[in-house]
């Protein structure tokens, strides 16, 4: 890390952290497919458990109760689960920069007609402070909304364990007392193919992601000149906000 005071170093650091926040939010999506493998027996067997004490209470004596308790608290947690599986899909307002010709051209004229200058050297320095605060609040929106995110994922993730718990308790009661009436019995017979599937998806994408061309650039050296900044000149812009996902922008573009 170069001199983290320069204006250079704070807006390198900042693009980082906005790059970051987009990338973990996009692979926060991609782990919810761990949340649906959790939801596929609860939605196969959905049916045939709600059925089972209709058909069987005589047979259960008082187990129907207990049967009933470890339904009841399933539901509740699949329930709570498809709550945050919602709001974490749900669409959010993200924070995207301006267009860079905001800034070198938009930007640039306004300070040049304000400050009654125009010395490339001065009006960069003013220009850069510009979209580092814009960058700065950016980075600030989605650092809180990617928290968020994670929060809504860990909170799916843990009710829908809750529930496949108890779940898996009264598929064991419906195979102890088999309906006469089903002749098929719905099993899930892919569920390994379904995962191969999963991972194979996931190394390509991690493969993809971690064997980029490394690009280095040579910069070439200039003399540092220091601007001194006016910061009651400084002229303010804001991020756009769009309502939308992460994973929505990335398929516009």
């Amino acid at each position: 890390m170069d001199n983290i005071l320069g204006i250079n170093e704070q807006i390198s650091q900042n693009e980082k952290s906005l790059d970051f926040y987009y990338q973990n939010y996009k692979k926060t999506l991609e782990k919810f497919n761990v949340i649906l493998l959790m939801y596929s027996p609860i939605t196969v067997f959905l049916i045939q458990t709600i059925k089972f004490p209709i058909e069987k209470h005589s047979e259960l004596g008082y187990w129907i109760y207990i049967y009933l308790v470890f339904l009841c608290v399933s539901f509740y947690f699949f329930i709570q689960s498809l709550r945050n599986s919602y709001l974490l899909f749900k669409p959010i307002d993200v924070a995207y920069l301006n267009l860079p010709k905001v800034f070198y051209k938009d930007i640039r004229l306004k300070y040049e007609t304000e400050l009654q200058t125009t010395d490339e050297a001065v009006i960069n320095a003013y220009v850069k402070t510009t979209y580092l605060e814009e960058l700065e609040k950016t980075v600030a929106n989605n650092q809180q909304l990617f928290e968020v995110k994670s929060r809504y994922y860990y909170q799916a993730f843990t009710k829908a364990l809750k529930a496949l718990f108890p779940f898996v308790l009264c598929i064991g009661f419906v195979n102890l007392y088999p309906s006469s009436k089903d002749v098929n019995k719905t099993e899930i017979i892919n569920y390994k193919e379904i995962l191969n599937d999963i991972d194979s998806i996931n190394q390509k994408k991690y493969f993809m992601e971690n064997n980029k061309p490394a690009v280095t650039v040579a910069k070439p050296k200039q003399d540092v000149v220091v601007i001194k900044i006016d910061t009651s000149k400084i002229i303010k812009t804001e991020p756009k906000m769009i309502k939308e996902n992460f994973s929505a922008q990335e398929k516009k573009k």
